[in-house]
């Protein structure tokens, strides 16, 4: 079965990748089709990881193979500039799909990063976003389904979302739209190794550009219940698991006398009850508690969202937004809805 994935997966790059590769000879011999890049940084420089797909003309019958290249340099240019110097050809980054960001990529690498990236349309807009510990252990790993670990990163994504009912929006340009509308909050899908290969180990925080924090799987569910990033799919309590068929939420505050945040949730599901959203109400509250204690920022984002969905919020708190949610307190609310 691998082989024939294979098969299919070279004959469509190429007939994606004739028209660059028309002269023939020498310059047709190697194409360095870039499937994933990854970006980790100390601080000062940063370091660029490009899984590549190596197809050599000459040996036709050998199948198209992934090697990780490695680059560093005190601009994103520089890196891939010593990655190029050591290969016979140009990287190909039209054909890249997973744009890996390390832990230590800071705010300022995280914005040149996706300048980089939108910059003459280098790498697709549909490119899938993600973050990990380490790069260039997750690009290394050896793919499972495809001839690179980028690809079968990408049907992970697809496949999770689908199932779990959660929107990973990891494109590369949901990302930048949040970022252009002046969301401060987004999140990208996490992905670890482990015994069994990659895994989507669940959601990375990211605030102003920066990483606040991680989210386990069952708390993603529940954050994403929390943001809208939630279509239908099942929540835990405890040890139980609810259906949740359709969602929708009211936000609202108050700043008369005290300021506080109000989220309404009204679910539609299978087994729903009082005492089921009275419990959901609880964990929501935990979680909200938990991300407010050791981050000090509001990582959720209700103040954005409030911002985008109250005029009058933003033009009495949009500039001191943060003091307006370190000083406030959180009421969830669950209702059953009607529905289908």
């Amino acid at each position: 079965m691998k082989k024939i994935l294979i098969s299919i997966f070279v004959l469509m790059l190429t007939l994606l990748s004739g028209c660059r590769f028309t002269t023939g000879g020498a310059e047709n011999d190697r194409r360095f089709i870039v499937a994933a890049v990854g970006f980790e940084s100390d601080g000062a420089l940063i370091t660029v990881y490009a899984e590549t797909i190596i197809i050599n003309s000459e040996t036709p019958e050998n199948e198209p193979a992934p090697k990780l290249l490695k680059g560093s340099g005190a601009t994103i240019n520089e890196a891939f500039e010593e990655i190029e110097a050591s290969l016979a050809r140009p990287l190909m980054l039209e054909h890249c799909g997973v744009i890996a960001v390390g832990g230590g990529v800071t705010a300022s690498w995280f914005d040149r990063i996706c300048d980089y990236c939108l910059d003459d349309r280098r790498i697709t807009l549909s490119s899938y976003m993600i973050s990990c510990d380490s790069p260039e252990a997750l690009l290394s790993e050896t793919p499972e389904s495809s001839v690179a670990a980028g690809y079968d990163i990408m049907g992970i994504i697809e496949q999770r979302s689908s199932s779990t009912g959660i929107f990973y929006d990891s494109r590369f340009f949901e990302i930048e739209g949040l970022r252009e509308k002046g969301r401060s909050v987004f999140t990208l899908p996490f992905f670890a190794l482990t015994g069994d290969g990659i895994t989507l180990d669940g959601l990375s925080i990211y605030r102003d550009d920066r990483l606040t924090g991680r989210l386990s799987t069952d708390d993603a569910v529940l954050y994403s219940l929390m943001t809208g990033n939630f279509d239908r799919g099942t929540v835990r309590i405890g040890t139980d698991e609810y259906r949740i068929r359709l969602r929708s939420a009211e936000y609202d505050y108050t700043d008369s006398g005290e300021n506080r945040l109000y989220l309404k949730l009204r679910l539609t599901g299978d087994s729903l009850d009082d005492t089921v959203c009275e419990r959901l109400e609880q964990e929501l509250d935990r979680l909200e508690s938990r991300l407010r204690l050791t981050s000090g920022t509001d990582v959720v984002g209700f103040t954005d969202i409030l911002s985008e969905r109250h005029t009058d919020f933003d033009e009495k708190h949009g500039r001191d937004a943060a003091e307006f949610y370190k000083s406030s307190d959180f009421t969830v609310e669950c209702l059953i809805s009607g529905g289908i």
